[in-house]
């Protein structure tokens, strides 16, 4: 009997898995249990922040209405935002759920002025609430565009090179710039420049190269709302690059280049003088030029008595003129036994080449009748038009159709003074 009785209060946990009834009743009740606990959780108010970078756009409304733009030292900012909700609404929202706006709608007048951040909801399905956010504005510069273009100045020592060398004209990669930004603040810029800063601790013989940054020469201007740009590429830059050439001081004779020398002429026939004779410049070492060449003298500019010839010392190919002169002047005396000579000439004489295919060239006029040719006076009555020939070339273009006509004397002890046109006209052959 005892034995039957410590039998029926024994737990079977078999009876009780696979009794449907018992199973259902523990089903339902962890049901329950976890239905309570997630809507705990889900429906708990929880704070979240997500930080946004934002392009920094006001449209076109200042610009529209007042004409002005806005000027930034950014071009974007970032915004850390506080959000609140439902646990399981706030953890979906990302910054494409986040409508950001910038107010202009109180900008009325130019300057500086701080743009007040606006920021909703962009997401209708998710609910949240925005608690804050930082900044609230951005700060920035109203005005009328304005756009200069400024010389390049480089400024530099000499202290970097040893005796008997100097610095010659840099070399910039912009000699311009072209600058754009608040017409308040463009208005006051005066120049720019690069500050180029050598170490003397070892004097240099040799060109000097560098990067440098540029720097606006002006009082009162806010740099952060300027751009700058290359006028020779339009690009934004912000640096420049100099070199430097370091020269060699010495002493060059000045000697005159001349062009369309007869062939026979009396050595006697000219006589040239510069002035100055000899200069003080500077030259690369590796350059080996032993002479100072002033610009192209062509006999057909020399008339019978001569004529002065006046050149600029910067045109020096190759060399840095040290002294302190504006000019160089060549005198070119022709001998008096040299006389002018007019030769009467046919424009019909003219010899055309180069005539295009399918046309006729006719010579319509020539800008002078007569021919001037300087020669020894002993020697005028062989000048004659028969000496005299002339040749135009029309492969080499025109400008409304006048050409140049090459005049060329069989005497090759004189030489033909001025120069001469035709204007030549083209008849397409049918």
């Amino acid at each position: 009997m005892e034995e039957n009785k410590n039998t029926k209060s024994k737990f079977n946990i078999n009876k009780l898995i696979t009794n449907d009834k018992y199973l259902i009743i523990l089903s339902l009740a962890l049901a329950i249990i976890i239905w309570t606990v997630t809507s705990i959780n889900v429906g708990v108010d929880q704070e979240k922040t997500i930080k946004v970078e934002v392009p920094i756009k006001l449209g076109n409304q200042v610009a529209d209405n007042l004409g002005m733009q806005f000027y930034s030292s950014q071009e974007t900012v970032e915004i850390s935002v506080k959000l609140r909700g439902a646990k399981y609404m706030v953890g979906q929202v990302n910054e494409e759920d986040l409508k950001i706006n910038f107010d202009t709608s109180f900008v009325s007048k130019t300057g500086e002025q701080a743009i007040p951040i606006l920021i909703s909801s962009a997401n209708d399905r998710l609910e949240f609430n925005i608690e804050d956010y930082y900044p609230t504005q951005v700060n920035g510069y109203f005005d009328v565009s304005e756009t200069k273009t400024v010389d390049v100045t480089a400024n530099y020592n000499k202290d970097f090179v040893p005796k008997g060398y100097t610095v010659g004209k840099p070399i910039m990669t912009d000699e311009q710039i072209v600058v754009t930004g608040p017409k308040t603040y463009v208005d006051k810029i005066q120049g720019a420049v690069v500050n180029i800063n050598v170490s003397n601790a070892e004097k240099l013989t040799e060109q000097y190269k560098g990067e440098y940054p540029i720097e606006i020469v002006g009082d009162g201007i806010e740099y952060k709302y300027l751009t700058l740009k290359s006028k020779t590429n339009d690009v934004q830059i912000d640096k420049i690059g100099v070199t430097l050439p370091v020269l060699k001081v010495c002493k060059l004779p000045v000697v005159a280049k001349l062009e369309g020398t007869p062939a026979n002429l009396d050595p006697n026939a000219i006589t040239i003088t510069c002035k100055p004779d000899i200069i003080n410049a500077g030259i690369l070492d590796t350059a080996g030029i032993q002479e100072a060449t002033t610009g192209v003298i062509n006999f057909n500019e020399i008339p019978a008595g001569g004529k002065t010839f006046y050149f600029d010392p910067s045109t020096l190919n190759g060399i840095t003129v040290l002294d302190d002169i504006e000019t160089i002047e060549v005198k070119v005396e022709v001998n008096k036994e040299y006389i002018e000579k007019d030769v009467y000439v046919n424009m019909n004489d003219i010899e055309l080449v180069g005539v295009p295919d399918g046309y006729k060239a006719v010579v319509k006029s020539m800008s002078s009748d007569t021919i001037s040719v300087i020669t020894d006076a002993d020697n005028v009555s062989s000048i004659k038009s028969s000496s005299i020939t002339m040749k135009c070339d029309l492969s080499k273009g025109s400008s409304n159709n006048v050409y140049t006509v090459d005049v060329v004397l069989t005497d090759k002890s004189s030489w033909v003074y001025s120069t001469y046109t035709a204007v030549i006209e083209l008849k397409e052959v049918k």
